[in-house]
């Protein structure tokens, strides 16, 4: 099954704070002497039949594990600040999940607060990244994120390089939108047009995309294609971080209509 991690990511403290929310209700929460509930300190007895820890529960895992991953990848938004702060908010996760760091609720929620800080100070601008995306992008960038964690490097490599090409067809149908012969190139072949001088795509692709395609092309050809090459987990990362660049580059989302008329 494939975790939506843009959906989180879109709104991290809001989704910290549902699972803040959970997790004390499932295993802090007890009675007062009048029968009224209230906070407990400590995890609740009953809680506890999970392996010996209320972090044991599969649910809790389940959601702590989404944190995590969310946190891996939230570089490729390229937030400056965000990502210095990757390292911090990694060990609040990673924390989540340790019995001996979450004993009490005080423990709980000063990790996972700590993580919707975070990204409620410094992430704030994915949400409106992750909306522009085309859903065909959305689709192909989580599945290499997926593939990507589960060490599937060759498929990682094919689905990100799936959405560069969606991206690329996209630009290149705004500046000749009477080309339908776009739409039947091979992503050789579409780079090929895209970088050639006496065609208008040339000029309007931002100079550092150029390396790029070409590279990504060349690993999509040994992923797809039965080659002797192999593709290491630090290429795979690599080519997934060149992917998110390209795609929400602004210059490559929408060409104007000057841009279109003058090119």
């Amino acid at each position: 099954m494939i975790v939506d991690y843009f959906g989180p990511l879109q709104d991290m403290p809001t989704y910290c704070y549902r699972f803040k929310e959970w997790v004390l209700k499932s295993f802090f929460m007890t009675k007062n002497q009048f029968g009224q509930p209230q906070k407990s300190d400590t995890p609740m007895t009953e809680s506890w039949t999970y392996s010996g820890h209320y972090c044991y529960h599969p649910e809790y895992q389940r959601q702590v594990e989404t944190i995590k991953r969310c946190i891996e990848i939230c570089h490729v938004f390229s937030i400056a600040k965000l990502t210095a702060m990757q390292p911090n908010l990694l060990e609040h996760a990673y924390a989540l999940g340790h019995p001996e760091l979450v004993k009490t609720r005080k423990d709980f929620e000063s990790h996972i607060d700590a993580i919707s800080a975070g990204f409620a100070s410094e992430g704030f601008p994915i949400g409106g990244m992750v909306n522009r995306l085309h859903a065909t992008e959305s689709e192909r960038l989580l599945e290499a994120v997926h593939s990507l964690f589960e060490r599937c490097r060759f498929s990682a490599v094919a689905m990100a390089v799936s959405a560069i090409e969606f991206r690329l067809l996209d630009f290149m149908k705004q500046l000749t939108p009477d080309a339908p012969e776009l739409d039947r190139l091979t992503l050789g072949k579409l780079i090929e047009e895209c970088l050639d001088e006496k065609k208008p795509y040339s000029a309007k692709l931002p100079d550092r995309h150029r390396p790029l395609l070409e590279l990504c092309n060349k690993f999509r050809i040994f992923s797809v294609h039965p080659k002797t090459e192999l593709i290491r987990q630090n290429e795979a990362i690599s080519v997934i971080n060149l992917a998110f660049s390209f795609i929400l580059d602004p210059q490559m989302r929408k060409v104007s209509a000057d841009t279109i008329r003058h090119g």
